[in-house]
Protein backbone atom coordinates (compact mmCIF):
# COMPACT_ATOMS: atom_id res chain seq x y z
CA UNK A 1 0.00 0.00 0.00
CA UNK A 2 0.79 3.36 -0.43
CA UNK A 3 1.15 4.88 2.79
CA UNK A 4 -0.47 4.09 6.55
CA UNK A 5 -3.72 5.24 6.34
CA UNK A 6 -4.41 5.59 10.05
CA UNK A 7 -1.61 7.51 10.61
CA UNK A 8 -2.07 10.02 7.60
CA UNK A 9 -5.74 10.51 8.46
CA UNK A 10 -4.83 11.24 12.21
CA UNK A 11 -2.20 13.87 10.88
CA UNK A 12 -4.00 15.61 8.64
CA UNK A 13 -7.76 15.60 10.22
CA UNK A 14 -5.41 17.31 12.94
CA UNK A 15 -4.23 19.98 10.34
CA UNK A 16 -8.39 21.04 11.01
CA UNK A 17 -8.42 20.77 14.50
CA UNK A 18 -10.00 17.84 14.07
CA UNK A 19 -8.41 15.08 16.96
CA UNK A 20 -9.12 11.25 16.12
CA UNK A 21 -8.01 8.17 18.71
CA UNK A 22 -7.09 4.92 17.09
CA UNK A 23 -8.70 1.69 17.96
CA UNK A 24 -7.58 -1.92 17.01
CA UNK A 25 -5.11 -0.53 14.37
CA UNK A 26 -7.63 0.00 12.11
CA UNK A 27 -10.19 2.20 13.21
CA UNK A 28 -10.70 5.81 14.22
CA UNK A 29 -12.94 7.42 16.38
CA UNK A 30 -13.40 10.82 17.52
CA UNK A 31 -14.70 11.33 20.92
CA UNK A 32 -16.10 15.37 20.57
CA UNK A 33 -17.33 14.85 17.59
CA UNK A 34 -19.81 18.07 16.52
CA UNK A 35 -17.67 19.71 19.39
CA UNK A 36 -14.36 21.16 16.67
CA UNK A 37 -15.23 24.43 15.14
CA UNK A 38 -13.13 24.19 11.99
CA UNK A 39 -10.75 26.70 11.08
CA UNK A 40 -11.71 29.51 9.06
CA UNK A 41 -9.96 32.11 6.38
CA UNK A 42 -6.42 29.48 7.07
CA UNK A 43 -5.25 27.74 4.43
CA UNK A 44 -4.17 23.99 5.49
CA UNK A 45 -2.28 22.07 2.93
CA UNK A 46 -3.56 18.02 3.27
CA UNK A 47 -0.56 16.14 2.12
CA UNK A 48 -1.26 13.06 0.05
CA UNK A 49 1.65 10.67 0.86
CA UNK A 50 1.82 9.85 -2.88
CA UNK A 51 -2.11 8.28 -2.17
CA UNK A 52 -4.37 9.20 -4.29
CA UNK A 53 -7.17 7.84 -1.82
CA UNK A 54 -5.81 10.58 0.62
CA UNK A 55 -6.53 13.21 -1.94
CA UNK A 56 -9.95 12.20 -2.91
CA UNK A 57 -10.94 11.37 0.70
CA UNK A 58 -9.89 15.32 1.74
CA UNK A 59 -10.79 17.23 -1.08
CA UNK A 60 -14.55 17.08 -0.64
CA UNK A 61 -13.61 18.90 2.77
CA UNK A 62 -13.03 21.94 1.35
CA UNK A 63 -16.58 22.80 0.80
CA UNK A 64 -16.61 23.27 4.79
CA UNK A 65 -12.91 24.49 5.21
CA UNK A 66 -12.29 27.60 3.12
CA UNK A 67 -8.47 27.69 2.33
CA UNK A 68 -7.78 23.95 2.07
CA UNK A 69 -5.63 22.90 -0.30
CA UNK A 70 -4.75 19.32 -1.36
CA UNK A 71 -0.88 18.90 -2.03
CA UNK A 72 -0.10 17.00 -5.29
CA UNK A 73 -3.76 16.87 -6.42
CA UNK A 74 -1.92 15.13 -9.99
CA UNK A 75 -1.73 11.91 -7.49
CA UNK A 76 -5.53 10.92 -8.25
CA UNK A 77 -4.63 10.14 -12.14
CA UNK A 78 -3.55 6.70 -10.63
CA UNK A 79 -6.87 5.61 -10.48
CA UNK A 80 -9.21 8.29 -11.05
CA UNK A 81 -8.09 10.73 -13.90
CA UNK A 82 -11.16 12.97 -14.12
CA UNK A 83 -11.69 12.97 -10.60
CA UNK A 84 -11.32 17.42 -10.17
CA UNK A 85 -12.90 17.27 -13.57
CA UNK A 86 -16.06 15.26 -11.94
CA UNK A 87 -16.42 17.65 -8.89
CA UNK A 88 -16.23 20.93 -10.88
CA UNK A 89 -18.80 19.28 -12.65
CA UNK A 90 -21.05 19.24 -9.36
CA UNK A 91 -20.30 22.51 -8.69
CA UNK A 92 -16.76 22.27 -6.15
CA UNK A 93 -14.67 25.09 -7.13
CA UNK A 94 -11.09 23.62 -7.77
CA UNK A 95 -7.59 26.26 -8.47
CA UNK A 96 -4.90 24.76 -9.39
CA UNK A 97 -2.73 24.03 -12.47
CA UNK A 98 -1.75 21.24 -10.90
CA UNK A 99 -5.19 19.94 -10.86
CA UNK A 100 -5.36 20.52 -14.29
CA UNK A 101 -3.04 18.35 -15.45
CA UNK A 102 -4.33 15.40 -13.29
Amino acid sequence: KETDRIAALRTELKKMGIHVEEANDSELFCSDFGATELPTNAFISIDTYDDHRMAMAFAPCAALVPGLGIAEPAVVSKSYPEYWDHLRHVGAVIDSKEADRA
